[in-house]
């Protein structure tokens, strides 16, 4: 018998058998180990995590019942979402509230606020501090300063930050440098000079700023130049130079430049010929004449060209007009262009807006203008269309506002205009018609508004 068993433990078949077994137990253990080692770092994960794996979505607490009462009672304005939770608050302080503010730390949910008002100061917003999931700030039009940005410092969702009129200066903004999803800043009508924007540079997500009215500089500009800006807006910055214009066409992801009142030229116009993401052009009461508007050209993504008060001539809006995908044109106030130089207009199958107030506009071109199928806004107020224009324009059935006034249009034409399906808005102001007949189109067409007065 012990020979026969000696005989098993060494025969092959045993030992094949064997091997066998210890290679599947290695295995079970190591896949045990495995586990016990997912399951550790699942542990760890959850304790890093506050205690939740976050594979699971993390549920966010009920707002405090108290503190959203509190608000709607001092007159504050709620949104709320599926959940009940507050997700914006608004408010226009004509009177002081600061005492209230502190109830915003009762909402879990809240993303949005727009407070304006001269009665807003930093006073109570320090608040902000306590709202992690903030992604939209406006404090525009109040006395708001950098108290408030100060407070913005740990806000690292914040997206949108609008302090347009408000109070803040350069060494405010240096709060901001520290946000890493800020995306569009407004500091309009602020005292923001080229120091601020210093501070700016380091907003490396920063892609939309608005300077309007800002003290800046073409150095000012330089300081952002490395940001990857789509939309800049300079208007009524009377620093701002060709210089300026140069830098920003290196700036290759721009798709909006707005330069209203600068002192931008021919000379500057080059650079934006680098701009082929260009989608819109401001350059109201600049100097630039058909030399710099041939730099348009090769740019076939504009879309929207606010040309008020250029030295715009024939040959200039003839390029304009070769432009395929412009729908919002503005040539206000060119008064270098003659009635005639006005017929590439009809060349513009594309236009939805067409401003063109205070021009040599007449019945002759207008009457051009009936292949324009897409205008749904026409102002030609202060031109010398008459009713001979009527017909040409009743052709424009997407017409929803149409500006005729100062022009010579009766009160018999504007009957007529009246029966545009869409029209919504019609401005009378300034021409003959007589209140009979602005009495019969609002009592004969319902929903449309008629302007009486400039």
């Amino acid at each position: 018998m012990m020979r026969q068993r000696l005989w098993t433990l060494t025969s092959p078949r045993f030992q094949d058998g064997f091997q066998t077994f210890l290679v599947c137990a290695c295995f079970w253990s190591l896949l045990c180990a495995g586990c016990s080692h997912d399951r550790q770092d699942a542990a760890r994960t959850a304790a890093t995590n506050g205690g939740t794996d976050d594979t699971k979505p993390v549920s966010t607490p009920p707002d405090d019942p108290a503190a959203v009462e509190a608000l709607k009672e001092a007159g504050f304005t709620c949104e709320t979402n599926d959940a009940g939770n507050v997700t914006a608050v608004s408010m226009s302080f004509n009177e002081d509230k600061s005492r209230q503010l502190v109830h915003l730390s009762g909402l879990h949910s809240l993303k949005e606020i727009q407070f304006t008002g001269p009665a807003l100061t930093d006073s109570g917003l320090g608040v902000i501090a306590q709202l992690p999931h903030l992604r939209r700030l406006n404090l525009a039009g109040s006395r708001a300063a950098d108290g408030a940005l100060k407070a913005c410092e740990e806000l690292h969702h914040l997206e949108v930050l609008q302090l347009r009129r408000s109070a803040v200066s350069n060494a405010g903004l240096a709060s901001l440098t520290g946000l890493p999803s800020l995306r569009a800043l407004d500091l309009r009508n602020t005292k923001v000079t080229d120091e601020g924007l210093q501070h700016l540079a380091a907003l490396k997500s920063l892609v939309d700023v608005q300077l309007e009215k800002c003290d800046v500089t073409d150095e000012g500009v330089k300081e952002i130049s490395d940001l990857p800006l789509k939309s800049i807006n300079l208007n009524f910055c009377t620093s701002i130079s060709d210089e300026a214009l140069k830098i920003l066409g290196d700036m290759s992801d721009l798709t909006s430049v707005q330069l209203a009142e600068t002192r931008v030229t021919d000379d500057g116009m080059q650079a934006v010929s680098r701009l082929n993401k260009l989608r819109r052009l401001r350059l109201t009461g600049c100097d630039v004449t058909h030399e710099g508007f041939a730099c348009l050209a090769g740019i076939e993504t504009i879309e929207r060209l606010e040309l008020r008060g250029t030295s715009l001539d024939a040959e200039g809006l003839k390029t304009v007009a070769r432009l395929p995908r412009v729908s919002h044109l503005d040539i206000s106030e060119c008064r270098l262009l003659r009635a005639d130089d006005l017929a590439p207009l009809s060349q513009m199958q594309k236009l939805k807006t067409l401003i063109c107030w205070e021009t040599r506009l007449g019945d002759v071109v207008v009457n051009t203008l009936g292949n324009l199928a897409a205008l749904e806004t026409l102002d030609m107020s202060a031109t010398s269309v008459t009713d001979a224009s009527v017909a040409t324009l009743l052709k424009l059935k997407k017409l929803r506002r149409l500006n005729l006034s100062g022009t010579q249009v009766t009160g018999d034409g504007f009957r007529q205009l009246a029966q545009l399906p869409d029209l919504s808005w019609l401005n009378v102001a300034n021409t003959d018609i007589g209140f009979d007949v602005i009495d019969e189109l609002k009592a004969t067409r319902q929903g449309l508004e008629v302007r009486e007065f400039e």
